[in-house]
């Protein structure tokens, strides 16, 4: 899957709820860096609107600029430049974000593996600009960067291609229906904590943190990156155990010589015992009114 689950720490949250406004959380995100940094042995800090192999996923239509429109789609993930980092993705070409990569700024994007396979072929990416599929919408965002293919909401997709912009960025072509007061992907919906080992006590610190910030900024869901992991195979943890059940009730049935046969419905070793069910009129015979 290329995830690295050691020592990191996802915190859901929700600043909408907390009452902040899309025009006011890019500093709402450099505070939480900045106070997440101070923190004893925290190495990394990223926020994100989802992370890897949470049920979650956003997806939309793709088209390279100046090129035929492939129709195809891709999932897409807004992060803040230590965001890659923080989920142990590496950049194999190019350059990830940085801090000057904010509203406003020229839009910029780094492309998966699949992404630059799918779109571009054994041509490389970085410089080309895409956007969607709409009338010119293909000219969003300039590729700067190509990371390694990692797992996101499922092990069981294939060909997953991805793309991934700056948290508070927006397309160079935008909709006048959309303002950015209306832009719900301006919120971060994840923070992803890399330590340098083990926190006791992590989540509390991390509650602490943030309520430092502002009160009403609460932990939604607090879980270790390997917990988040672990709880995609829920289901296929259970079925295995569910066919270990009944692989040992074959084995016990095989070994009492039970047999599936209508004419012999109960057990073999119950015939060889003599055993023998009672009939109705030996048990009415009995009864004493």
């Amino acid at each position: 899957m290329r995830l690295d689950a050691n020592n990191r720490y996802i915190i859901h949250v929700n600043p909408q709820a907390a009452g902040y406004k899309t025009t006011e959380v890019e500093a709402l995100y450099r505070s939480i860096e900045d106070r997440f940094h101070a923190l004893p042995g925290v190495v990394k800090v990223g926020l994100a609107t989802y992370t890897p192999m949470e049920d979650n996923n956003w997806g939309t239509g793709v088209k390279v600029q100046g090129e035929t429109d492939l129709h195809k789609g891709s999932s897409w993930v807004k992060g803040t430049p230590e965001y890659f980092d923080s989920v142990g993705t590496h950049l194999v070409m190019g350059r990830g974000f940085t801090p000057q990569d904010v509203l406003g700024a020229p839009p910029v994007a780094v492309v998966n593996q699949e992404f630059a396979k799918q779109f571009f072929g054994t041509r490389n990416p970085v410089g080309h600009r895409f956007g969607g599929s709409g009338p010119g919408k293909d000219g969003s965002y300039e590729i700067v960067g190509v990371v390694e293919n990692t797992t996101y909401t499922t092990v069981y997709w294939k060909d997953h291609a991805m793309y991934f912009v700056p948290l508070t960025q927006r397309p160079a072509v935008t909709d006048p229906d959309d303002p950015v007061e209306k832009d719900m992907s301006m919120y971060a919906g994840a923070i992803v904590v890399q330590t340098s080992r083990p926190l006791s006590g992590f989540e509390k610190l991390a509650g602490d943190t943030l309520a430092g910030i502002n009160p009403n900024l609460t932990i939604v869901k607090f879980q270790t990156f390997q917990q988040q992991i672990d709880d995609r195979f829920v289901e296929e943890r259970l079925i295995a155990r569910l066919t270990s059940l009944f692989g040992l009730l074959a084995l016990l049935l095989a070994a009492l010589g039970c047999t599936a046969s209508p004419r012999t419905p109960w057990c073999g070793a119950h015939r060889r015992s003599g055993f023998a069910w009672p009939s109705v009129r030996r048990a009415r015979a009995s009864s004493a009114w």
